[in-house]
């Protein structure tokens, strides 16, 4: 009887609307709560949204409701929305974050109770998939370090037949700038091995389904076979690191090096 009432009280306690505020991120991010987040731009136009979102919350759903407005003081707003990856030029917009951080964007035209409610049964049941940031694909990708985009990482790196070396950055981390041109440097000189290549993410912008990136720079190697987890790459941070950690890692017989004249050629 008291687990049943303390699974209650649980219940009660993460089903409110709260305003999306520091307190509110302490309760989701960092107590890793699962929550369903209300993006409204004008809170008069967008009332009847907000109703259903207040009505559902009296069903008791068992997570956190949040609402965030852009007049909200802070900022957050904006910050969340590009958390999220979500478009705020066109509001109400909603989006489901569980306990795993998968995103859910909600697909129904107009929010309502029973769409709500739908909604979230459908997360649970599977019938779902989660939402995964993407910058758009790039017009040409001609470096010897390529983009990979969201979009196109099954493309590029999943069902790709050779091995790839991925580097997770941000633009703004002062060691992704470092190892830059290091990395580079390494997807030059291995211009002629056809086995293997070089790519960068942009993790500010794009995310990876089941990748989870603690830290940038962060390398991952995704060899032959991509049913494999990945190896994390611990090899040095130069161009002769990195060439001597894939000739240790890779599962191809090694070719050797492209000459200068050769990399001029490619390029």
């Amino acid at each position: 009887m008291k687990a049943i009432l303390v699974a209650i009280l649980v219940t009660l306690a993460l089903s409110e609307v709260i305003p999306f505020n520091n307190e509110a991120i302490e309760k989701v991010f960092k107590d890793s709560n699962e929550a369903l987040f209300l993006f409204v731009n004008d809170e008069e136009a967008e009332s009847s949204a907000i109703e259903a979102f207040n009505e559902y919350d009296t069903t008791n759903p068992g997570f956190f409701l949040i609402i965030s407005t852009k007049n909200d003081g802070h900022g957050l707003f904006e910050r969340l929305a590009e958390y999220m990856g979500v478009d705020i030029n066109a509001t109400p917009k909603l989006v489901y974050l569980n306990s795993k951080t998968a995103k859910y964007v909600y697909d129904y035209d107009d929010v309502t109770v029973e769409n709500l409610k739908s909604f979230a049964e459908r997360i649970s049941t599977g019938e779902v998939d989660p939402f995964l940031k993407s910058a758009p694909i790039p017009e040409s990708n001609d470096e010897p370090v390529k983009v990979v985009v969201g979009k196109q990482w099954d493309e590029l790196v999943m069902n790709h037949e050779k091995e790839v070396l991925v580097k997770f950055y941000a633009p703004w981390c002062g060691h992704c700038k470092t190892l830059a041109p290091h990395y580079d440097e390494a997807a030059k000189r291995l211009a002629n091995n056809p086995n293997i290549i070089l790519v960068k993410v942009d993790s500010t912008e794009n995310e990876v389904a089941g990748v989870d990136i603690q830290g940038f720079p962060t390398l991952k190697f995704w060899g032959k076979d991509k049913t494999a987890e990945p190896i994390e790459y611990n090899g040095g941070r130069d161009a002769d690191g990195i060439i001597s950690w894939l000739r240790d890692h890779t599962q191809y017989e090694w070719v050797e090096e492209a000459t200068e004249e050769s990399v001029d050629e490619t390029l």
